[in-house]
């Protein structure tokens, strides 16, 4: 492991502190662990990244013509609203 210097606010320290003892880990453990699920892929969370989404990069290239398309799409390709 390597060790680090890191400036907390008053506010996050105390809370760090609360939830450490609250976990009966201690404050190094609990910025660990925080670190680690921030780094950790959304993948393997089992949460859709939308970017990876090849759809996604279909968002915008096309024309319906009608500026209410994106809101009422059900209306216009299902000519069934919220139904």
């Amino acid at each position: 492991m390597k060790k680090i210097n890191l400036y907390l606010t008053d506010l996050q320290h105390r809370e760090l502190k609360d939830k450490a003892h609250h976990d009966d880990i201690s404050m190094s453990e609990l910025v660990r662990e925080a670190i680690d699920e921030y780094l950790t892929p959304k993948s393997k969370k089992g949460e859709i990244d939308p970017f990876s989404d090849p759809l996604f990069k279909a968002i915008g290239t096309m024309k319906s013509g009608e500026p209410d398309f994106s809101v009422d799409h059900d209306k216009y390709l299902y000519d069934d609203p919220y139904d």
